[in-house]
Parts: C-alpha cells; sequence; structure tokens
C-alpha cells in the first residue's frame, strides 16, 4: 500500500512539475510576442503601443502567477512556502500597477478620442487682433518704445505712412 502511495504522489509531483513549466513558458511566451508587438507599433508610430505592452506584460504575469500558486501544491517545507508567497505577493504587486497603468492610459486615449470627436481644437484661431509684423497691412506700423528704463514694448498703431516707409522693429 506503501509503493501504491508513493508512486501516486511521485506522479502527482511529475505532472504538478511539468504543468507549472508548462504554464510559465506560455508567460514568457506571452512576454515576447507583447515586445515584438510592441517593437513592430513603435516602428509604425501606434499610439497605443504602450497599452498594448502593458496589458501583455499583465496578461504574462498572470500566467507566472498561476505556475507560482500551482507551485505551492507541491512545496514540502515551510521555507520554500514562505520564498514562494513572497514572490506571489511581489508579482501580484507588479499586476496591480500594471493594472493600474492601464487604466490611466485607457482613459488618456478615452479623453484623446472624444476631444477630436468634439472637434475643440487644440490650437486657437488667429483673430483679427492678433496680427503679427508680417500679416499687418501697409497702413499699419509697428514702433518700439523704449521708454525711460529702456525695456522694449511693440506698440502697433493705426496711421498712413509715407510711401517709403516700411515696418521698423
Amino acid at each position: 500500500m506503501n509503493d501504491i502511495y508513493n508512486d501516486i504522489e511521485s506522479i502527482f509531483f511529475l505532472v504538478t512539475n511539468y504543468a507549472v513549466l508548462l504554464i510559465e513558458i506560455i508567460g514568457v511566451a506571452v512576454v515576447l510576442c507583447s515586445v515584438i508587438r510592441a517593437v513592430y507599433g513603435l516602428l509604425k508610430r501606434d499610439k497605443l503601443t504602450r497599452l498594448k505592452l502593458a496589458q501583455g506584460i499583465a496578461l504574462a504575469l498572470e500566467f507566472k502567477m498561476g505556475g507560482e500558486l500551482l507551485r505551492t501544491v507541491v512545496v514540502r517545507e515551510w521555507k520554500e512556502l514562505l520564498i514562494l508567497g513572497v514572490v506571489i505577493l511581489l508579482r501580484a504587486a507588479m499586476a496591480v500597477l500594471i493594472h493600474w497603468e492601464i487604466k490611466g492610459h485607457k482613459r488618456d486615449v478615452e479623453e484623446e478620442k472624444r476631444i477630436i470627436a468634439s472637434g475643440i481644437s487644440m490650437f486657437p484661431l488667429k483673430t483679427a487682433q492678433s496680427k503679427t509684423a508680417s500679416e499687418s497691412s501697409p497702413s499699419d506700423t509697428v514702433t518700439t518704445d523704449h521708454g525711460e528704463n529702456g525695456g522694449t514694448a511693440g506698440v502697433a498703431e493705426k496711421e498712413k505712412p509715407d510711401p517709403g516707409t516700411t515696418v521698423k522693429t
């Protein structure tokens, strides 16, 4: 009877260890695919590259945590369990931070889409009052007032200049 128990236990440990290995390999593959997609997205200048990479890393962390949780089944000593618990806590903290980053980035992307859809311009339109010296008509002159303190202040004056007068700066 003891031999059957030992055989079942060894088969269980073997299957569990292979399952942990398979799950962690899947996690590594997800990271590699995410990085390749991110590099491609950077080359294409895709605005969602950072979001997609963060989502891939978060998914890979979920696989790695799943492997670690499955590994707790075959732990034989308290020291191993403690180390495994710390690893799981660190990975969980990283997953929470990455999910927080994804949520913030999604919110930024949605706000940008909303602004674009509403037609709000990020740059104000030029008004008739905000002419530059190069846009002014021949009847406008810009003079520089040096004042008593030597400072300069551009003052636009509307007057009829002599035909040979140009815009002064």
